[in-house]
């Protein structure tokens, strides 16, 4: 969890009392573990079901239900995000492939919220307190939590459990929506326009670029941006 669990943990929340701290790590430890979880169990299922449907060569708008389903799905499922939205700009073009992406990301955001908010909130209410949790909440709601959650959009499982945890806080679903649409929104212009360009000689280079270098550069970022933190604090 490193960098990002300092954000999402017991500083970056600003949580008072030891107790709520404590449990509080243990919830964000959860929520990771539990976005993790469908890699470890149905990663090489999902792997060999997509191969066979790229393999039957299915039609565009077979691709882009394709592409929004799966994306809509990620925090349940080990759905391989950087690899679909990468190949969806290289069979569907910038434009269409841009929008499924941006489809798919923020109905994956509605459903890792609703998620927090409905089945998580009401056993962290119990587990951290009233007090702790109003001030969660207002940090997830305030700069912390946009950083959180605008920095980890494209890291696997980070992404879907920040989302998980602005929803189990009760944060403010306009700002959380917000920051997700609008990181969405470059997430899907970049993905859309690496597959998109990657053809002929460039097809490797621009699809691990996709695939890879956007999450270790937001990794990265992610990391900068806590170091930062704890020097100015």
């Amino acid at each position: 969890m490193g960098e990002t669990g300092g954000i999402l943990g017991r500083q970056g929340m600003g949580i008072a009392t030891r107790r709520g701290a404590v449990r509080w790590r243990w919830i964000t430890l959860a929520v990771v573990l539990f976005c993790a979880l469908p890699a470890l169990i149905l990663g090489a299922r999902v792997d060999t079901w997509a191969d066979r449907v790229l393999a039957s060569q299915p039609g565009g708008g077979a691709v882009v239900g394709l592409v929004i389903g799966l994306l809509a799905l990620d925090t349940v499922l080990p759905v391989p995000s950087s690899l679909l939205a990468t190949l969806a700009g290289h069979e569907l073009g910038f434009v269409s492939a841009g929008a499924a992406i941006l489809a798919g990301l923020c109905l994956g955001n509605v459903i890792g919220y609703s998620i927090g908010r409905y089945a998580a909130a009401p056993m962290v209410g119990r587990l951290v307190g009233a007090d702790d949790l109003a001030v969660a909440r207002a940090r997830l709601s305030g700069r912390p939590g946009t950083t959180a959650l605008f920095a980890t959009r494209p890291v696997p499982i980070l992404s879907e459990a920040a989302v998980v945890l602005a929803g189990a806080a009760r944060a403010s679903v306009a700002r959380t929506a917000a920051v997700c649409v609008v990181a969405n929104v470059g997430l899907a212009a970049v993905y859309a326009g690496l597959g998109s360009a990657a053809h002929g000689r460039w097809a490797l280079p621009l699809g691990l670029a996709g695939v890879a270098g956007v999450p270790v550069l937001a990794a990265a970022t992610t990391a900068a941006i806590e170091r930062r933190r704890r020097r100015d604090r």
